[in-house]
């Protein structure tokens, strides 16, 4: 885990880090629109997003909007269902993966009347609270789940 590039275990701009229930380690691999998945002795074990460890022809190629898709992902955390919550910040939205990293839904899209992000970072769950920094909007939206 300590090197640049596209490949699974490399990083480009590596940032946030969460770990589950098992010990696993998730990190936010943002340069390369992934979450990789790794051991806690660091072996690799899975990597998830727009990019998802496949390598492409230029930095910021490919970027999606879809679900699933990650566009300069921030901040993560993880609940205690170990349920995976991923700020994707050019996307205004928060994405929530299954351990394997199976999307399960998403939230907090910006429509222009204060009911969503724009340039989610930071995030954090506490019991049936989600909390998320808006960096943008100078604020901090909390979610019942």
């Amino acid at each position: 885990m300590e090197s640049y590039g596209r490949g699974p275990g490399q990083f480009d701009m590596p940032g946030y880090i969460a770990c589950d229930s098992n010990n696993n380690v998730y990190v936010v691999d943002r340069g390369n629109g992934r979450i990789q998945k790794f051991t806690s002795s660091g072996q690799f074990i899975s990597a998830w997003g727009t990019n998802g460890g496949v390598p492409l022809g230029g930095h910021l190629d490919n970027w999606g909007t879809g679900d699933g898709d990650l566009f300069l992902p921030i901040g993560i955390t993880i609940d205690q269902n170990d349920l995976v919550y991923v700020t994707d910040s050019s996307n205004n939205r928060v994405q929530v993966f299954t351990a394997s990293g199976q999307f399960v839904e998403k939230f907090g899209y910006f429509s222009g009347n204060n009911d969503g992000f724009f340039s989610p970072q930071g995030i954090a769950v506490r019991g049936n609270k989600v909390y998320v920094t808006d960096a943008l909007l100078n604020r901090i939206t909390v979610y019942s789940r």
